[in-house]
């Protein structure tokens, strides 16, 4: 193993520039702590501080995507009156379009031992989302409601995965997001004819825009 390095106040970001290298240079199963480790000086202990293991470092990465992509939307919105479900509904298409493009980083997101599948972390994230948008629209749900809601959405996402995955040709990628940010709208209590325009409106945005593309298993 390399002479350790000085820790610093960035080492859990140079963990997952690493790992992501690594991921992209011998794949996700056939790297290891111990690879990761070595190219930083480091043990495996110092890892597994900060990352309990590789699924949690692929976790940050996917979720340093959907940051990348947030930050794209909310700089290149020229729509009017832009809100934070039509923001939502457009990270949501971009993502998933991206993400199945490569049959390996689907087949890593999907799985439902993903923490970004129903990580607390991950859902409370999506509840501070949810706020913004039930704010928006003045939908008047408690934090209680808007919690349920995460978990009910976060489990019709998981049954549209499953549907999906069969490869059967019934759950295309872009209905399967439809029938997410469908759902979201619904049970944050937004009307459906809102919904659907918003909708409406994040595909063409979608369509006519070139988001940043995925870093992970290209």
């Amino acid at each position: 193993m390399k002479k350790n390095t000085k820790m610093s106040k960035t080492l859990k970001q140079d963990i997952l520039d690493v790992a992501e290298r690594l991921f992209k240079q011998h794949g996700y199963e056939n790297t290891t702590f111990e690879m990761i480790a070595t190219e930083l000086g480091i043990t495996n202990g110092a890892i597994a501080y900060h990352y309990k293991n590789k699924r949690w470092i692929l976790f940050r990465l996917f979720s340093q995507y959907v940051a990348l992509l947030s930050d794209y939307i909310s700089t290149n919105l020229p729509m009017p009156d832009p809100n934070y479900f039509l923001a939502a509904c457009i990270l949501n298409i971009f993502f998933y379009r991206e993400i199945t493009k490569s049959e390996r980083n689907w087949g890593l997101f999907s799985t439902k031992d993903n923490p970004m599948i129903a990580a607390p972390e991950y859902l409370e994230k999506k509840e501070e989302g949810y706020r913004l948008i039930v704010k928006d629209f003045h939908t008047n749900l408690s934090d209680e409601e808007i919690h349920l809601a995460t978990l009910n959405e976060n489990a019709v996402k998981i049954g549209l995965y499953d549907m999906y995955n069969k490869r059967d040709g019934t759950m295309p990628i872009d209905k399967l997001v439809y029938y997410e940010i469908l759902t979201m709208g619904l049970y944050l209590g937004m009307d459906g004819r809102i919904i659907r325009d918003n909708i409406r409106r994040a595909f063409e945005y979608a369509d006519s825009h070139v988001p940043p593309t995925i870093f992970l298993l290209e």
